[in-house]
């Protein structure tokens, strides 16, 4: 996937195709929420098939005139987003093409971190020989359930490990130390010093 966020000059990517599915993005920083617009889009005779990142201000009730982030999908019509569903805490959301992630017809679908835009996980062959008609995202956990016309419904649990956070990695730093002391103070009692 290629965008238009590094230092290098942007591609030239003509007139983006038309919608083909959205999804609402609320991110917490500071205590306040942001909110965010993903689209998916067609590609064009001039554009590949692109996801847009867009801010949107609740009081004006408006996207931003220009993307935060555009990344390209693919090369051809099989590569444009099909569906889209956001993580509740609004760091990932899940993309799912016709085509999948890897070229197949097997209802491949990825998970991307919102900030960096990067796949996180590739979910492969969820719906064999079928496009993923539609995604959602499990409230609480890293689950998706996603639909197709030929399977029906399939539940999938992502193996996308969850941030740590500073007091987790304190905590497991202590957890180790205690380990320690407990072993050090074992082996020094039950053994005898000549």
């Amino acid at each position: 996937m290629a965008g238009s966020d590094g230092g290098n000059e942007p591609p030239a990517w003509g007139v983006v195709g038309k919608v083909t599915c959205a999804a609402w993005i609320r991110r917490s920083a500071g205590g306040a929420n942001r909110l965010l617009v993903v689209y998916g889009r067609a590609d064009t005779a001039s554009s590949p098939p692109i996801l847009d990142l867009f801010a949107f201000d609740a009081r004006a009730c408006t996207l931003a005139s220009e993307p935060l982030l555009r990344v390209a999908m693919g090369e051809d019509e099989d590569d444009a987003p099909r569906a889209i569903a956001v993580h509740p805490d609004g760091d990932e959301f899940v993309c799912a093409t016709a085509k999948g992630c890897r070229g197949s017809r097997d209802g491949d679908c990825c998970v991307v971190d919102v900030q960096s835009m990067q796949v996180s996980h590739l979910i492969k062959k969820v719906h064999l020989g079928s496009p993923i008609s539609s995604i959602e995202f499990c409230p609480t956990e890293r689950i998706v359930i996603s639909t197709s016309h030929q399977w029906g419904a399939e539940v999938t649990k992502l193996d996308v490990p969850a941030d740590w956070r500073v007091w987790q990695i304190w905590l497991l730093l202590l957890s180790f130390f205690v380990a320690s002391a407990v072993a050090f103070y074992t082996f020094f009692k039950h053994t005898t010093l000549l």
